[in-house]
């Protein structure tokens, strides 16, 4: 899916939203607080997205003006989103209450820290949570439009693909690391915290890359460390792929690559090119670098809450050698991140 905004005059906003399936004729949704929700169909020819191969007729265009909302130009919180899919395509810019800064902030868990992230969010006009569940073309999309000038990218997306994208069009990059154990205790936690309830359905939503994990991690016995050994030893090709070295799979290959030992090389190439890395485990630090170089608190008064299930968990996993070798790589790696950070504060401290 790509989109555009073209203009908004305060009385009319125009764009245009081609959808993956370029023989549809796209819809979006226009929400204002306290409104009905307004569903319009496209109904301008684009003939520009006809030509450039996006849609079959170009009949991609939009536009929202007072016959649909009367009070258009006093409306600072519109929202028009893609109807089919929710995907945001436009929020108003408020300069004072919006920091004007484009920002990806990247964090590997899959469990949300829904304290951090509604006050991330609250901090941009365009917000785009889990990015890593969108396509190349819509990602693209959302690094190259020039009308968000207040937008945030959170998730997982893969470095080696996107970093030169994010730089060339000046985006503030950000990456935090957690504990390799620790982070993968919180995934098997979370998944089956969320499987075994009734809100199994939005696992999908927060299992991007992971999905093999599901049953396995459904079915683990959590308390028993003879049964997690073997879990481990015997799992399935499938999930030990899942399972192995998330951080440098996602911070050094391709997308399709598996991880190996260049890939953590790699990894640190690109992590050396990120404006702010910071660590869970620092996270006040990492708050504070944040907010000192973007010039404002994005991250507010939340602290990274670990759940003691976590710690637990995290300290049985660690004496399953299965466990170490799934995550050679990335244990390697959070000991460089760690070590630098220490040496930069430690610096920091002496001056």
């Amino acid at each position: 899916m790509q989109f555009y905004i073209d203009i908004d005059e305060g009385s009319f906003i125009a764009g245009w939203l081609a959808p993956d399936n370029p023989g549809i004729i796209p819809k979006v949704k226009v929400v204002c607080p306290d409104r009905e929700e307004l569903i319009i169909e496209a109904s301008v020819i684009r003939a520009d997205i006809k030509d450039a191969g996006l849609h079959n007729t170009g009949q991609v265009g939009f536009q929202v003006d007072t016959s649909l909302v009367p009070d258009l130009a006093n409306q600072p919180d519109i929202e028009i989103l893609d109807a089919a899919t929710d995907i945001q395509i436009y929020h108003r810019n408020d300069t004072d209450r919006h920091v004007q800064t484009k920002l990806v902030y990247f964090d590997a868990s899959l469990m949300p820290q829904n304290k951090i992230y509604r006050t991330l969010n609250s901090r941009f006009a365009m917000n785009y949570n889990f990015v890593e569940r969108h396509a190349f073309d819509t990602m693209a999309c959302l690094i190259n439009a020039g009308y968000m000038q207040s937008v945030i990218l959170t998730g997982r997306p893969y470095l080696s693909r996107y970093i030169g994208h994010f730089k060339n069009k000046g985006f503030f990059t950000s990456v935090l690391v957690s504990h390799p154990i620790e982070e993968l205790a919180e995934r098997i936690l979370f998944i089956q915290l969320l499987g075994k309830s009734n809100a199994a359905h939005l696992l999908p939503t927060f299992m991007t890359g992971f999905e093999a994990l599901t049953d396995f991690a459904i079915n683990l016995d959590i308390e028993n460390e003879k049964a997690l050994n073997t879990a481990f030893r015997s799992a399935k090709p499938e999930v030990k792929a899942a399972l192995s070295n998330p951080m440098v799979r996602i911070m050094g290959c391709q997308p399709g690559e598996e991880p190996e030992r260049r890939h953590l090389g790699l990894a640190l190439d690109n992590l050396s090119t990120v404006d702010a890395v910071g660590m869970r485990e620092r996270f006040s630090e990492f708050k504070g670098l944040l907010a000192g170089l973007l010039g404002a608190d994005v991250l507010g008064e939340h602290m990274m809450a670990v759940s003691p299930a976590v710690t637990d968990l995290a300290d049985r996993l660690a004496g399953i050698g299965a466990v170490s070798n799934l995550l050679e790589y990335d244990l390697v790696l959070h000991s460089y991140v760690e070590d630098a950070i220490e040496n930069a504060l430690t610096e920091e401290t002496a001056e």
